[in-house]
């Protein structure tokens, strides 16, 4: 009896639609963007378009999935091989000791501040336009190396950034502003300005014209003999002060009126690196001037654009951190304004990695949105220093398994070990650590005793802490949470 033909008549393979083919090329190629958006044919754009809009968002969940799982981006994490970003924190990784996220914002603001100067924009809408104005303060310990890594970088920089002039009033800010808009206001000993707009008199009207620069909205100051104008103010800020000084620069008021909003904070300090004393730079310039000289030598685009690609990508990693900010008691005041960030620094890893096309890719977002991740665990510890954190409850009680307030959405992969760690034993290791700690003369906190019980929510550590602090003898080496 002859067997079932399975091949066309002549007896070759079945024929395969082209639409097959078609659509098979277009999920290979759509991952690479910098390849399609250049060679595509503008008819099948909406297809790659479309295809890697979903790419984008399982490449955000995969890249910010620590946060439901209670850990945080790393620097690391922050930083694409091989980018001028990259040899800069290598070096200073190797030949320092100092914070790594000292060289890192000054780079970024380098960057940003090459793409502000040249007129450079975002058009996110048909209406609404972003300048690359990111506005960072950076604490550090004192004599944590803050003006010597800016004079390293200026050095190894210097001469294609227009640099902002310092003033004393805010009639010679505004002049200032008149001359330099668009330029990188470079700033040490932060502290010192920011209380002097709020106590200084010459400073006057200050607070408002950085709220009207911050919103690129259109400035004016009248004198009696005329009135000058300012149109469409930007300024790339990067502010350095010392931790100790933070809470008396950063009142409670500016973060309950908005002002201390508009910033995104970063602590720098120093990690277990092996102490060194003599800082030799010398090798820097050499490392860093060809990159630099390839990068400013870029045309840019006058104007990028966005599309699904970029969108899609940018709420499913937005609502992830802010998922997170809720679950730490940050206020969607504050982490609306640090993931909105994501659009700036999505533009500057764009160029950072040499991208030429003028559309933001999926991977400059997810950078974007991990170094605002970052942010945000900085961010949550300033608030944390004045009391102001309003954690959501935990859903566990005491003695039950706390497996639901260890992530939102937990992997897989740890499921097993986490649906089996109880209250009682997050306890158990808290007090081990406190132990540890205390050893080494170091103060016990929620937020480096959540490096330690990965996945387990800020007010669920705080409870922790709060109970092991009833003994005396544990107590003058745990720092309580002011909620």
């Amino acid at each position: 009896m002859p067997t079932k033909k399975t091949t066309g008549e002549s007896g070759s393979a079945p024929k395969i639609p082209q639409k097959f083919f078609d659509d098979a090329w277009v999920t290979v190629l759509a991952p690479q963007e910098s390849f399609w958006r250049t060679h595509a044919k503008p008819s099948s754009q909406e297809k790659f378009i479309t295809e890697q809009a979903k790419n984008g968002i399982a490449l955000a969940e995969k890249l910010l999935a620590m946060l439901g799982q209670g850990a945080w981006p790393s620097l690391d994490d922050c930083i694409p091989t091989g980018t001028i970003l990259d040899v800069v924190d290598k070096f200073f990784y190797e030949a320092t000791d100092l914070p790594r996220e000292l060289p890192f914002y000054n780079v970024i603001h380098y960057v940003s501040s090459l793409l502000l100067q040249q007129g450079v924009h975002i058009q996110k809408s048909k209406i609404q336009i972003i300048f690359p104005d990111v506005w960072t303060i950076v604490m550090a310990g004192s004599g944590g190396g803050k003006t010597m890594t800016l004079d390293a970088i200026s050095n190894a920089m210097g001469g294609k950034v227009k640099m902002f002039p310092d003033a004393n009033s805010y009639p010679k800010f505004f002049e200032n502003l008149q001359a330099h808009n668009r330029s990188f206001y470079l700033k040490d000993e932060f502290a010192k300005f920011i209380n002097a707009v709020n106590r200084d008199s010459k400073m006057e009207g200050m607070r408002g014209c950085l709220l009207n620069v911050y919103s690129n909205a259109d400035l004016s100051y009248s004198t009696k003999a005329s009135t000058e104008h300012v149109k469409r103010p930007a300024l790339s800020i990067l502010g350095l002060t010392q931790i100790a000084n933070i809470t008396e620069t950063i009142t409670a008021s500016m973060i309950n009126d908005g002002f201390a909003q508009r910033f995104s904070y970063v602590f720098a300090e120093k990690d277990n690196r092996p102490r060194k004393l003599n800082y030799i730079f010398d090798g820097l310039g050499e490392l860093v001037a060809p990159l630099w000289t390839r990068l400013t030598a870029t045309p840019f685009h006058p104007v990028y654009y966005l599309d699904d690609v970029l969108n899609d990508t940018f709420e499913a990693g937005g609502n992830l951190i802010i998922d997170r900010a809720d679950a730490d008691g940050v206020g969607e005041d504050f982490s609306r304004r640090i993931v909105f960030r994501s659009f700036k620094y999505a533009l500057v890893y764009h160029v950072l990695a040499g991208k030429t096309d003028k559309y933001l890719h999926a991977e400059d977002m997810a950078h974007g949105l991990r170094l605002c991740a970052r942010e945000l665990r900085d961010t949550s510890r300033l608030i944390d220093m004045f009391g102001l954190l309003k954690p959501a409850e935990p859903k566990s009680a005491p003695g039950a398994t706390v497996s639901a307030a260890l992530s939102s959405a937990p992997s897989k992969k740890n499921s097993a070990k986490k649906s089996s760690l109880t209250y009682a034993k997050c306890v158990e290791k808290a007090k081990k650590k406190v132990l540890d700690f205390a050893a080494k003369g170091k103060l016990t906190e929620t937020r480096n005793l959540g490096s330690f019980i990965k996945g387990v929510e800020v007010s669920v550590l705080a409870k922790i802490l709060a109970e092991l602090a009833q003994d005396p003898a544990l107590k003058p080496h745990i720092i309580l949470r002011k909620d």
